[in-house]
C-alpha cells in the first residue's frame, strides 16, 4: 500500500533541526523518522541527507540503503524530496492514474503550484476548478474535500505574496459560498509539525486566516468586525482570532503582544512554511499599534511606548524609525522624544523639487546625451517645474 505522507515532511523535519527546535532526543527521533519514511517509499535525494545522518545512530545501515535502494515507488515524490518541483508537475500531468479523482489529481499540482511558488498558476486552477462545478449537491465528499482544499492553498498562496488583504477577503468569500468550509476546516487533524503528514497543518492555516485578518483589518474597525451578525460560528473555529480582536478593541495591547510574541511567533517559527513571514507580519502590526499612540499625541516619548507595550526600547526605536521613513510621517525622533512636526507648504514644494531632481537625473543618466550637460538639463527642467509649482501656490493662496 502506498505511503500517504507527504513529501514536504522532510523539509519540515529538517526545518525544525536546522532551527534547533525540539530537545536532542526529539531531533534524534524526528531524523530517524523521516529516514524510515524514506526507506519505506525509496527515495533519498534530498539535500539534507547528511543533516539527519548526523542525527541517526545507525547512520552507516543508511548509507548501505541508499546505494541499494529501488526504484522510489512514486516518482514524483521523489522530486519534491530533491526540490524538483516543476519535474514533479511534469509527471503529475502526464502519468496520473485513471482511478484517481480529477478533484485530487488538481490537488496535488496546486500543493506543487504553492511549493514551486507559482502563485498566479495555483490562482488560475482554483478559477478553473471553480467554473467547473455547475451543482456542489453533485460532488462527491471526496472530491469536494480535495476542492476546499484547493481553496485553502489559494490562500496560502496569497499569505506567500503578501496579499494580506487578499487572503482575507478571499477567506471570507469561501465561507459564504459554501456553507460546510468552516466545518471542514474545524475537522482537520491538529498535530504538531514533527507529526504532520499533510502539506498544511491546521495551525498554519489558522495563522493564515487570523493574522492576515488583524493585518488587514483597521484598528479602528476591530470593533465593527468583532461585533458582526452570525460571527460566533467563525470564532469557534477560529479562538484565537476573537481572543485578539477583544484585547485589540479594548487597547490591551500589551497582552495582544504577549500572545503574539509568545505563542503566534513560536507557531511561525516551527512552520516550513509561515518562517519567512514572522518579520514582515511583525513589523506591520507593531506599526499598525505604534501608528495608533502617533495619532493620538503631538508628542510621545519611546519610553512610554516601551513600558505600555511591553516591547524593548531599541525594538520600539528601531521600528519607529522605519515606520516614520516607510510612512513618510511628520514626526521626528529628538533623544527619547517622537514629535510631531507640522510642515508648511512651502516644505512639500521642496520635497517635490528633490523628488523631480531625483527622477530626471535618474532618466537623464540612461540616454546618450546628445547636447548640452546633464547637468544643466536637469536644472532647466527643475526651473520650469518650480515656476509652475510656485505659480499655482501662488493663485491657491489669493
Amino acid at each position: 500500500m502506498s505511503d500517504t505522507t507527504h513529501p514536504v515532511y522532510v523539509d519540515r523535519i529538517h526545518h525544525l533541526i536546522a532551527l534547533n527546535i525540539g530537545t536532542e532526543s526529539e531531533k534524534n527521533e524526528w531524523s530517524k523518522d523521516v529516514i524510515d519514511y524514506m526507506s519505506r517509499i525509496q527515495c533519498f535525494k534530498t539535500p539534507y541527507l547528511n543533516d539527519f545522518l548526523e542525527k541517526y545512530d545507525r547512520a552507516k545501515d543508511v548509507n548501505d540503503l541508499v546505494k541499494t535502494s529501488m526504484r522510489c515507488e512514486d516518482e514524483w515524490k521523489e522530486k519534491v524530496i530533491s526540490h524538483d518541483y516543476n519535474g514533479a508537475i511534469s509527471l503529475l500531468e502526464s502519468r496520473f492514474s485513471n482511478s484517481t479523482s480529477i478533484y485530487r489529481k488538481f490537488e496535488l499540482i496546486a500543493e506543487l503550484y504553492l511549493l514551486d511558488k507559482k502563485f498566479m498558476q495555483v490562482e488560475e486552477l482554483e478559477y478553473r476548478v471553480c467554473c467547473s462545478i455547475i451543482n456542489y449537491d453533485e460532488i462527491q465528499k471526496e472530491e469536494f474535500d480535495s476542492y476546499r482544499k484547493i481553496r485553502l492553498i489559494l490562500l496560502a498562496s496569497y499569505w506567500h505574496q503578501g496579499r494580506f488583504s487578499d487572503c482575507s477577503i478571499t477567506f471570507f468569500k469561501f465561507i459564504e459560498e459554501d456553507q460546510g468550509f468552516l466545518t471542514f476546516i474545524s475537522e482537520i487533524e491538529d498535530v504538531k509539525a514533527a507529526e504532520c503528514k499533510t502539506l498544511l497543518l491546521k495551525e498554519e492555516i489558522i495563522m493564515y486566516v487570523v493574522i492576515s485578518t488583524i493585518v488587514y483589518i483597521p484598528i479602528n474597525k476591530y470593533d465593527v468586525f468583532l461585533y458582526l451578525e452570525d460571527i460566533n460560528e467563525l470564532f469557534k473555529v477560529f479562538p484565537l482570532l476573537r481572543t485578539c480582536l477583544q484585547l485589540l478593541v479594548k487597547t490591551r495591547f500589551n497582552e495582544f503582544l504577549k500572545i503574539w510574541n509568545s505563542n503566534i511567533k513560536e507557531i511561525f517559527e516551527s512552520s516550513v512554511f509561515l518562517y519567512n513571514s514572522w518579520h514582515s507580519v511583525d513589523f506591520i502590526m507593531t506599526s499598525k499599534l505604534l501608528f495608533f499612540y502617533l495619532r493620538m499625541s503631538n508628542q510621545i516619548t519611546i519610553n512610554y511606548l516601551s513600558e505600555t507595550l511591553g516591547l524593548e526600547y531599541g525594538i520600539v526605536r528601531e521600528q519607529l524609525t522605519q515606520l516614520i521613513e516607510a510612512g513618510k510621517l511628520n514626526f521626528e525622533i529628538t533623544g527619547d522624544d517622537v514629535i510631531f512636526k507640522p510642515r508648511h507648504h512651502f516644505e512639500d514644494i521642496i520635497l517635490e523639487l528633490n523628488k523631480n531632481y531625483e527622477d530626471i537625473n535618474d532618466i537623464l543618466k540612461k540616454r546618450n546625451e546628445k547636447t548640452g550637460s546633464v547637468k544643466q538639463s536637469i536644472q532647466d527642467i527643475i526651473s520650469d517645474n518650480y515656476n509652475s509649482t510656485l505659480s499655482n501656490t501662488t493663485t491657491n493662496d489669493h
